[in-house]
Protein backbone atom coordinates (compact mmCIF):
# COMPACT_ATOMS: atom_id res chain seq x y z
CA UNK A 1 0.00 0.00 0.00
CA UNK A 2 2.76 2.43 0.89
CA UNK A 3 4.63 1.53 -2.29
CA UNK A 4 1.55 2.27 -4.38
CA UNK A 5 1.15 5.64 -2.63
CA UNK A 6 4.75 6.50 -3.64
CA UNK A 7 3.82 6.15 -7.35
CA UNK A 8 6.76 3.91 -8.18
CA UNK A 9 9.43 6.04 -6.46
CA UNK A 10 9.92 3.41 -3.72
CA UNK A 11 9.59 -0.36 -4.16
CA UNK A 12 8.13 -2.87 -1.73
CA UNK A 13 11.60 -4.36 -1.29
CA UNK A 14 13.05 -0.96 -0.33
CA UNK A 15 10.28 -0.42 2.24
CA UNK A 16 10.86 -3.87 3.75
CA UNK A 17 14.61 -3.21 3.94
CA UNK A 18 14.04 0.13 5.69
CA UNK A 19 11.56 -1.45 8.16
CA UNK A 20 14.11 -4.13 9.00
CA UNK A 21 16.80 -1.47 9.48
CA UNK A 22 14.54 0.50 11.85
CA UNK A 23 13.66 -2.61 13.87
CA UNK A 24 17.33 -3.56 14.21
CA UNK A 25 18.21 -0.02 15.35
CA UNK A 26 15.44 -0.24 17.95
CA UNK A 27 16.86 -3.64 18.94
CA UNK A 28 13.41 -5.10 18.28
CA UNK A 29 11.96 -3.12 21.23
CA UNK A 30 8.64 -2.52 19.58
CA UNK A 31 5.14 -2.97 20.94
CA UNK A 32 5.28 -5.45 23.84
CA UNK A 33 2.17 -7.54 24.40
CA UNK A 34 -0.13 -6.24 27.11
CA UNK A 35 -2.39 -8.29 29.37
CA UNK A 36 -5.31 -7.27 27.13
CA UNK A 37 -3.52 -8.76 24.11
CA UNK A 38 -3.40 -12.09 25.92
CA UNK A 39 -7.06 -11.83 26.94
CA UNK A 40 -8.12 -10.90 23.41
CA UNK A 41 -6.42 -14.03 22.08
CA UNK A 42 -7.40 -16.50 24.80
CA UNK A 43 -11.13 -15.86 25.18
CA UNK A 44 -12.01 -16.72 21.57
CA UNK A 45 -10.19 -20.03 22.07
CA UNK A 46 -12.30 -20.77 25.14
CA UNK A 47 -15.53 -19.97 23.33
CA UNK A 48 -14.43 -22.14 20.40
CA UNK A 49 -13.73 -24.98 22.84
CA UNK A 50 -17.43 -25.11 23.72
CA UNK A 51 -18.18 -26.71 20.36
CA UNK A 52 -15.12 -28.97 20.33
CA UNK A 53 -17.14 -31.94 19.14
CA UNK A 54 -16.42 -30.92 15.55
CA UNK A 55 -19.79 -29.49 14.69
CA UNK A 56 -20.32 -25.80 14.22
CA UNK A 57 -22.91 -23.85 16.12
CA UNK A 58 -24.73 -23.15 12.85
CA UNK A 59 -25.03 -26.86 11.94
CA UNK A 60 -26.62 -27.93 15.19
CA UNK A 61 -28.88 -26.46 17.80
CA UNK A 62 -26.99 -25.05 20.75
CA UNK A 63 -27.97 -26.28 24.18
CA UNK A 64 -29.15 -23.94 26.88
CA UNK A 65 -26.12 -24.96 28.93
CA UNK A 66 -23.75 -23.89 26.12
CA UNK A 67 -25.54 -20.56 25.86
CA UNK A 68 -25.27 -20.07 29.63
CA UNK A 69 -21.57 -20.94 29.61
CA UNK A 70 -20.91 -18.61 26.70
CA UNK A 71 -22.77 -15.80 28.51
CA UNK A 72 -20.76 -16.51 31.67
CA UNK A 73 -17.56 -16.45 29.60
CA UNK A 74 -18.56 -13.06 28.18
CA UNK A 75 -19.20 -11.79 31.72
CA UNK A 76 -15.87 -13.30 32.73
CA UNK A 77 -14.19 -11.42 29.87
CA UNK A 78 -15.72 -8.18 31.13
CA UNK A 79 -14.49 -8.82 34.68
CA UNK A 80 -11.03 -9.84 33.43
CA UNK A 81 -10.84 -6.60 31.45
CA UNK A 82 -11.86 -4.62 34.54
CA UNK A 83 -9.23 -6.38 36.66
CA UNK A 84 -6.55 -5.63 34.08
CA UNK A 85 -7.59 -1.99 34.07
CA UNK A 86 -7.28 -1.97 37.87
CA UNK A 87 -3.82 -3.52 37.66
CA UNK A 88 -2.55 -0.48 35.77
CA UNK A 89 -3.16 1.59 38.91
CA UNK A 90 -1.13 -0.62 41.23
CA UNK A 91 2.64 -0.43 41.54
CA UNK A 92 3.25 -4.16 42.27
CA UNK A 93 2.17 -5.05 38.72
CA UNK A 94 4.95 -3.01 37.09
CA UNK A 95 7.41 -5.88 37.11
CA UNK A 96 4.89 -8.68 36.48
CA UNK A 97 4.69 -10.33 33.09
CA UNK A 98 1.67 -9.36 31.03
CA UNK A 99 0.81 -13.03 30.60
CA UNK A 100 0.82 -13.57 34.38
CA UNK A 101 -1.55 -10.66 34.93
CA UNK A 102 -3.87 -11.91 32.18
CA UNK A 103 -3.94 -15.51 33.44
CA UNK A 104 -4.55 -14.35 37.02
CA UNK A 105 -7.39 -12.06 35.90
CA UNK A 106 -8.99 -14.88 33.94
CA UNK A 107 -8.70 -17.38 36.80
CA UNK A 108 -10.21 -14.88 39.22
CA UNK A 109 -13.11 -14.21 36.87
CA UNK A 110 -13.63 -17.94 36.29
CA UNK A 111 -14.15 -18.39 40.02
CA UNK A 112 -16.42 -15.36 40.18
CA UNK A 113 -18.74 -16.76 37.48
CA UNK A 114 -18.35 -20.48 38.30
CA UNK A 115 -16.97 -21.39 34.88
CA UNK A 116 -17.18 -25.20 34.44
CA UNK A 117 -14.15 -27.41 35.07
CA UNK A 118 -13.92 -28.60 31.46
CA UNK A 119 -13.48 -25.02 30.22
CA UNK A 120 -10.96 -24.36 33.02
CA UNK A 121 -9.12 -27.54 32.06
CA UNK A 122 -8.93 -26.44 28.44
CA UNK A 123 -7.62 -23.05 29.59
CA UNK A 124 -4.99 -24.70 31.81
CA UNK A 125 -3.94 -26.90 28.90
CA UNK A 126 -3.63 -23.84 26.66
CA UNK A 127 -1.54 -21.68 28.94
CA UNK A 128 0.55 -24.50 30.44
CA UNK A 129 2.12 -25.06 27.02
CA UNK A 130 3.87 -21.72 27.48
CA UNK A 131 6.37 -20.38 29.97
CA UNK A 132 4.00 -19.36 32.77
CA UNK A 133 5.41 -18.54 36.19
CA UNK A 134 2.81 -20.09 38.49
CA UNK A 135 4.13 -18.27 41.55
CA UNK A 136 3.82 -14.93 39.78
CA UNK A 137 0.31 -15.81 38.60
CA UNK A 138 -0.74 -16.66 42.15
CA UNK A 139 0.77 -13.42 43.47
CA UNK A 140 -1.00 -11.42 40.75
CA UNK A 141 -4.26 -13.23 41.54
CA UNK A 142 -4.03 -12.32 45.21
CA UNK A 143 -3.26 -8.69 44.38
CA UNK A 144 -6.09 -8.53 41.82
CA UNK A 145 -8.48 -9.95 44.41
CA UNK A 146 -7.45 -7.28 46.89
CA UNK A 147 -7.85 -4.56 44.26
CA UNK A 148 -11.27 -5.87 43.26
CA UNK A 149 -12.47 -5.96 46.86
CA UNK A 150 -11.26 -2.38 47.36
CA UNK A 151 -12.91 -1.21 44.13
CA UNK A 152 -16.16 -3.12 44.60
CA UNK A 153 -16.79 -3.38 48.37
CA UNK A 154 -20.54 -3.96 47.86
CA UNK A 155 -19.89 -7.18 45.92
CA UNK A 156 -20.43 -9.82 48.61
CA UNK A 157 -19.32 -12.79 46.51
CA UNK A 158 -16.00 -14.02 47.85
CA UNK A 159 -13.66 -15.43 45.24
CA UNK A 160 -10.22 -16.94 45.49
CA UNK A 161 -7.78 -17.25 42.65
CA UNK A 162 -6.20 -20.70 42.82
CA UNK A 163 -4.01 -21.66 39.93
CA UNK A 164 -6.54 -24.23 38.70
CA UNK A 165 -5.59 -26.65 41.42
CA UNK A 166 -9.20 -27.81 41.70
CA UNK A 167 -10.17 -31.29 40.67
CA UNK A 168 -10.18 -31.63 36.91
Amino acid sequence: MIASMCKGEVTVSQIETMELHIMKDLQWHLFPPTPMNFIDNLYPLLIASLSSDGTTSSSRKRSRQEDDIERDLQDSLDLSTFLIELSVCAYPFIMAKSSSIAVAAMLYSFDHFDIPQDVRGYFKETYSQHDVDTTEVETCGTLLGDLYEAAMPQDDKEVSCPLISDEE
